[in-house]
């Protein structure tokens, strides 16, 4: 070493009075390096011949360095001079080195990604993409590089595209739905996302789409039961229709057929009550009473059969309903029939209810009769309407002090002429 400057002595932790006088290959790490500049500096002369190499420091440290070597003279052995120019090569090799990692982390992250991704210039063409895209299209990286994107979708989409695309790149992302084609020439849906990202100043699209093949065909099927569904709703509901009105044709044919021996009966027992009845002693005077009890009690059957086929028959028509001014209502008509009566109702105010108006009037009244009927026996009959929160929701009650019943035949109240009191304690078909 003829000279150097202070970079130089920098650069190898040595002062410049150690430096001059050494040669230059004692500060190499690897002297194949060292012939290799020398080679390259003479076969290139005149002009510089550049490399990259590890030096050695004072302090035992390796340095990672860009050596550029010109020669002077051209014989080299013969003791020409050459200028050599060392580079502290650190920060460019690290920054290759984060580089290297970003990069590598990048493609790590794209290929784990599920479905397809790619990454899309401004003109709509393949910058990048996953091997799932690659793998789906079964096209090569030389025949994907630069591919218009809408080649890879139906034509048919091609305007979803378009319009999907534009929307991205002004609000920044956009979703839909879209086949993919594949290399088996079978269409595959996919739901796409779009993210709009600048790059080198110029806009981008980032793009990923899931394979929602599975998701479609289970639409597909849940479509499939609910049609059939609701045409098994439809025949089943027709089925119904029909075997109401047979119920309804039979119930108006039993109760004329038996209507008229009904009434042949009631008639002639009478006829005889009121023709023979001096000529009946009072075992038989009582057999005609029951006789007579008996039809009429039949005639009651039949009317309540035809007014619950009538009512079953009638379609819902719901609307608010003043419950409270229901419930009154139907208790002023009852005190009417009986003024005789001692006996209280107290009915909750401003009870209103989404119901039918007619079927609600129909269920109060003969709750309302029922209540009325079995505390008949009281000299002071106790009788409530009113309503209560349970569970979330709210529950309408009708309440006396009357008779009762026995509480394990509570699931039979409601059944249509079921009785839970004889006939010789209340009156009534149940």
């Amino acid at each position: 070493i003829a000279d150097c400057n202070r970079r130089c002595e920098e650069i190898f932790a040595y002062r410049r009075d150690e430096l001059i006088g050494e040669t230059v290959g004692r500060f190499f790490h690897d002297k194949n390096d060292l012939d290799a500049l020398l080679q390259g500096a003479a076969s290139s002369a005149p002009s510089p011949h550049a490399q990259e190499s590890v030096l050695q420091r004072s302090d035992g440290s390796a340095l990672h360095a860009y050596i550029s070597v010109r020669q002077l003279e051209h014989d080299v052995q013969a003791g020409g001079e050459t200028i050599w120019i060392f580079s502290d090569d650190t920060a460019r090799r690290r920054a290759l080195d984060v580089a290297r990692r970003e990069e590598n982390f990048s493609a790590a992250l794209v290929r784990s990604m599920p479905g397809v991704f790619f990454l899309l210039d401004a003109t709509g063409a393949l910058r990048r993409w996953n091997e799932n895209l690659q793998a789906i299209t079964g096209m090569s990286a030389a025949d994907l590089l630069g591919k218009a994107t809408l080649e890879l979708f139906p034509p048919e989409t091609h305007r979803l595209l378009k319009r999907q695309a534009r929307r991205a790149l002004i609000q920044r992302d956009a979703s839909f739905e879209a086949d993919l084609l594949a290399v088996d020439d079978e269409p595959r849906a996919h739901a796409f996302s779009l993210y709009r990202i600048d790059l080198d100043g110029l806009p981008h699209l980032l793009g990923s789409g899931l394979d929602i093949r599975a998701q479609k065909e289970a639409e597909r099927s849940v479509v499939a039961l609910n049609q059939r569904l609701e045409t098994r709703v439809r025949e089943r509901t027709a089925e119904l229709l029909t075997a109401m009105r047979e119920l309804e044709s039979f119930s108006y044919s039993i109760s004329h057929d038996l209507a008229a021996p009904l009434r042949g009966i009631d008639g002639f027992s009478r006829m005889i009550e009121e023709d023979y009845a001096d000529k009946l002693d009072d075992r038989g005077r009582d057999y005609l009473q029951r006789i007579r009890a008996a039809t009429q009690r039949m005639h009651r059957l039949i009317d309540d059969l035809l007014g619950l086929a009538r009512i079953t028959r009638n379609e819902m028509n719901r609307q608010s309903v003043d419950v409270s001014a229901l419930a009154h209502d139907i208790a002023a008509e009852l005190m009417r029939g009986e003024p005789q009566r001692r006996a209280e109702f107290l009915i909750q105010p401003s009870m209103r209810v989404y119901a039918d108006a007619n079927l609600l009037r129909i269920a109060m009244d003969n709750l309302l009769r029922n209540a009325w009927k079995f505390t008949s026996r009281h000299e002071a009959a106790r009788i409530e309407v009113g309503s209560l929160q349970r569970d979330r929701e709210l529950v309408y009650f009708v309440k006396d002090d009357g008779a009762g019943f026995d509480m394990r035949y509570a699931s039979k109240l409601f059944g249509p002429f079921q009785r839970l009191h004889s006939v010789g304690d209340f009156t009534g078909s149940g």
